[in-house]
């Protein structure tokens, strides 16, 4: 009974994986791989493909076209991709391993988050469209089991950054990397045969390409450009977009615009922008090219040598054949018998006139390539060709505003001719042109200045006069005649700036204080400048007194007359009393004067008397103390008589 059951089990499992294999069959699987799930289909072949899980053929709203859309209702793989290279499935009891040998149409078509795609060694076919779109994935293995490669199948992966190209496959097809703009390696073999249009238009700057195809018919076209089968090289070791060499093929009869963007095709006409920009030094000119057309160089800006291979002048147009601002000189290369080619006239016929110097050798000689160290400090000429003793003249040419410094070998020679041993480059170092900029000061009492010092030509400088007390900055010695101590000067030649200055000058006043009938008071100078000396002087009327000078209220001088040096403006009160002045030999040794003034008892000439002052009624008004200069005041309470004491003397004192 056991075994009888088990049989039954075996049976019934075997009969549920038929159905499940008829199922598979019949509609699309799934597997997982790294977290991704991934959709087959299995062939008729008993093989397997990579498919997206749905497709919809439907009208949008709004839309005049149709659009495919995949992975409908699905989640998109994303990161890494991982393909495997056999699924499993089962047959009856059977389990079949089966390889995944394709990539469908459209498979990946918009998988915006795929970065990076693994391609198993026996998948050999990569259809139309299969990564279109996946503007996320930077590279793409392509493994040399790929043998048929459909169109657009990487257009628009605009991160993809490095792609191989198999090895197995003898065309690229249309549109396969266009608008790949962030592509920087490429690697193109010599099994390829031909390209479809547009194959790899709208590329990045490419660090490398390795390109080296077999000899072609002329109505293939460079899927680049648009243009006929060109030979290039180059190394691993470029810059940036550097293609170091460009060697057109024997086998050119004509040269259009095969050096940079926007080439032509084989009629002349510009097929699409084209976004492949080399930075080429070196040109080879097949020997077969029989014609050069308008533009055939463009975008040549860092050549360095153009070698003309044709034993018999090809054919140029009266038109510009380069179109570059941008070079020094240009080394051409000849055949020894080839001195048509300095008939040519490359400098009568070229866009940039006679920007660019040509020197012309022969193939075999010592070449020298001129360079400059800054193209907008000056030029680095020929002054002849290579002679067949080797000799070549040269000169260095400064810009306006610059000077030559040095050559590169250390010679501060300009103008050189030198003799050719071997291959070799100098460069021109120039610098810009200095100039001295000298600030005076007219009198260095009134004031000073800065900005003094060597500039270079056109630096923007700025200079500045600063006034010492009692003065002010008059004006700069310039053509403007400028009156702003601070300016900005433009330098372009040695110069000379002075600062002129000024005194300040003051207002002198004076006053009768108090009644203008008590005297009068003048001063010699009413507009003084700074540290002028001026004197004041006061001469009381009949009955009067001079008193002193006072300011805000306050005496602070009893000279007659008064001098003063000025240091602003100045304004004194002469004050004056009636009478005679009392006197008090005793104080101090000398007549002490005392009055009364304006509420006031002053005392002139007592200094280090002791002095006390009473009321009439004897009440202390002012405690005895220590006078301590020839000029003090005392202010009363109020109009009245008062008695001043000093040392043993008394005398009375009216106060008004």
């Amino acid at each position: 009974m056991k075994k009888f059951i088990q049989l039954f089990a075996i049976l019934a499992m075997a009969m549920g994986i038929a159905q499940g294999v008829k199922a598979q069959q019949q509609y699309d699987g799934y597997i997982d791989t790294l977290n991704n799930r991934l959709y087959y289909r299995v062939t008729d072949t008993a093989t397997a493909v990579i498919v997206s899980p749905t497709y919809e053929y439907s009208k949008e709203d709004g839309e005049s076209d149709y659009s495919w859309k995949m992975w409908k209702g699905y989640t998109q793989p994303s990161g890494f991709v991982l393909i495997p290279d056999s699924i499993v499935v089962w047959n009856g009891l059977v389990r079949d391993t089966l390889p995944v040998v394709a990539i469908e149409y459209r498979t990946f078509y918009n998988c915006t988050g795929i970065t990076s795609v693994k391609i198993p060694e026996t998948v050999k076919d990569i259809m139309e469209a299969a990564f279109e779109s996946c503007t996320a994935l930077v590279t793409a293995n392509m493994p040399n089991s790929v043998t048929r490669l459909g169109s657009a199948a990487f257009y628009n992966c605009i991160k993809l950054k490095n792609c191989h190209i198999s090895e197995g496959l003898t065309r690229i097809p249309s549109y396969a990397f266009m608008n790949d703009s962030s592509m920087r390696t490429l690697i193109i073999h010599e099994n390829l045969t031909s390209f479809g249009e547009n194959a790899f238009s709208s590329l990045g700057t490419l660090d490398s390409l390795f390109y080296m195809p077999n000899t072609r018919s002329s109505t293939d076209y460079f899927a680049f450009s648009y243009t006929p089968t060109v030979y290039l090289y180059t190394n691993t070791d470029s810059y940036m977009g550097a293609l170091d060499v460009i060697e057109l093929g024997d086998n050119i009869d004509t040269l259009y615009n095969v050096a940079g963007g926007r080439l032509l095709n084989n009629e002349g006409v510009e097929e699409g922008p084209g976004d492949l920009y080399f930075h080429l030094k070196k040109i080879i000119v097949g020997s077969g090219v029989k014609h050069i057309t308008k533009s055939a160089f463009m975008h040549v800006d860092h050549l360095d040598t153009l070698v003309m291979k044709p034993a018999t002048a090809p054919t140029r147009p009266e038109e510009p054949i380069f179109e570059t601002s941008q070079l020094d000189s240009v080394v051409v290369v000849t055949p020894c018998d080839a001195e048509y080619y300095k008939t040519w006239g490359f400098e009568q016929y070229t866009y940039f006139g006679n920007h660019v110097h040509f020197l012309y050798t022969w193939d075999g000689a010592y070449t020298l390539n001129l360079r400059t160290d800054n193209r907008e400090q000056g030029t680095a000429q020929y002054v002849t060709s290579v002679n067949c003793d080797q000799e070549i003249s040269f000169k260095a040419v400064p810009a306006q505003h610059y000077h030559f410094v040095r050559w590169s070998d250390g010679s501060t020679d300009s103008v050189r001719t030198i003799t050719l041993t071997q291959d070799s480059s100098l460069t021109a170092f120039f610098a810009i042109d200095q100039h001295t900029v000298t600030i005076h000061s007219a009198d260095s009492t009134m004031g000073s200045v800065t900005g003094s010092g060597v500039y270079d030509w056109g630096e923007d400088v700025e200079i500045s006069a600063t006034a010492n007390p009692g003065h002010h900055f008059s004006h700069w010695n310039d053509k403007y005649t400028t009156h702003n101590p601070n300016k900005t000067i433009f330098v372009e030649s040695d110069s000379v700036l002075t600062a002129f200055f000024e005194r300040n000058e003051y207002h002198a006043y004076t006053y009768v204080a108090h009644y203008s009938f008590y005297g009068t008071a003048e001063v010699d100078n009413n507009q003084p400048l700074w540290h002028d000396t001026i004197t004041f002087t006061a001469t009381p009327s009949e009955g009067m007194h001079f008193v002193g000078w006072s300011y805000n209220g306050e005496i602070v001088s009893t000279e007659n007359p008064f001098k003063v040096v000025v240091e602003s403006d100045t304004t004194l009160g002469a004050e004056f009393a009636y009478g005679e002045p009392e006197a008090i030999a005793e104080a101090n040794g000398n007549n002490a004067q005392i009055f009364g003034s304006n509420q006031r008892i002053v005392i002139n000439n007592a200094a280090n008397a002791n002095v006390a002052i009473y009321d009439v009624m004897g009440r202390e008004v002012v405690k005895e103390q220590r006078i301590n200069s020839n000029n003090e005041i005392f202010a009363m309470p109020q109009r009245g008589m008062y008695i001043v004491r000093m040392g043993k003397a008394a005398k009375k004192v009216f106060v008004k």
